[in-house]
């Protein structure tokens, strides 16, 4: 029988709820689950930020292309909530660009 590898998301929680443990003297009362959700939450959607800004750069990093390359330089200088809209744009352009792709293909 074969096992399947845990997802990213999956991973984070586990060690969200590892890491609650890793003191010299167990805490006690009750663990407050809706928090530490929470704080695994914000871990998955940081990394599925990263991986978006990641598959970006190696779908359309071409490095004789000049402009795109002053583009990244520009997008890696601006603050987190600027890059947050425009990472929802790219996402919002993507879904958008989706059937398209899906009907060339012959789906």
């Amino acid at each position: 029988m074969s096992e399947t590898k845990p997802s990213i998301k999956e991973l984070i929680f586990q060690n969200i709820g590892e890491a609650s443990m890793c003191w010299s003297e167990i805490p006690s009362g009750i663990f407050d689950s809706s928090r530490a959700e929470k704080l695994g939450d914000e871990i998955y959607e940081a990394y599925k930020k990263l991986r978006l800004e990641l598959e970006f750069t190696r779908k359309y990093l071409d490095p004789a292309d000049t402009s795109f390359r002053s583009m990244m330089d520009t997008f890696a200088t601006l603050p987190p909530d600027k890059k947050d809209k425009l990472i929802d744009l790219a996402r919002s352009l993507a879904r958008l660009a989706e059937p398209v792709e899906k009907a060339g293909q012959g789906e």
